[in-house]
């Protein structure tokens, strides 16, 4: 399936990141931009046609107030109650998406998703169906999920994890060669280990 107008790409960035002492989006990935600025750019760079980013208030303001902040054509919308986990993102940012689409579902915690790798799973995804990226012998992420899907993740309680939720449907691996999307930057560390300096924002 190569037709990219049925994919929306979903950042997740309302995590209170309080592991890593200060939320992870905004962290520079170079000298000049953040993980969300870098995320934003490589689904732009796919011909992801449409980009939601789900922010906490923080965060949207924080980004606010940085006029050369780089949004490109993304939408932001803000979970006013972070509080309430990650499933509460999701289905925030699924309810903008047409009834049609697709969701990239991508997390902010690691900036290593390139444009190659999201050309490689648009091509995989299939109706009814999780396309899951592998690298190696490990699952990895950002994840598709079909529209049929994402319509019945909406109707889920906050509390319930996706991996749940996710656990009765198909899933179609992809094959993937990057290394880097087995990372998970959620401490000072992991940064570190990932970019080989302290963290900067």
């Amino acid at each position: 399936m190569n037709d990219k107008l049925n994919c929306t790409a979903l950042i997740l960035a309302a995590g209170l990141s309080e592991r890593m002492g200060f939320y992870k989006p905004l962290l520079k990935f170079s000298e000049e931009i953040t993980f969300l600025e870098q995320l934003i750019a490589e689904a732009e760079k796919a011909g992801v046609p449409y980009i939601i980013v789900v922010a906490n208030k923080a965060v949207n303001d924080i980004i606010l107030s940085r006029p050369n902040f780089k949004i490109g054509k993304s939408r932001i919308v803000v979970n006013q109650q972070p509080e309430n986990g990650r499933m509460s993102s999701i289905k925030q940012g699924l309810s903008c998406l047409d009834r049609e689409d697709y969701c990239i579902l991508i997390n902010s915690d690691n900036p290593f998703v390139y444009a190659h790798d999201l050309e490689t799973l648009m091509e995989g995804r299939k109706p009814n169906c999780i396309v899951q990226p592998v690298v190696g012998e490990r699952n990895v992420h950002p994840i598709i999920i079909a529209p049929e899907i994402c319509s019945k993740i909406i109707l889920q309680e906050d509390s319930n994890r996706l991996d749940y939720v996710l656990g009765s449907y198909s899933k179609h691996a992809v094959v993937l060669a990057n290394k880097k999307l087995m990372y998970n930057i959620n401490t000072p560390q992991q940064y570190y280990d990932a970019f080989g300096r302290d963290i900067s924002y």
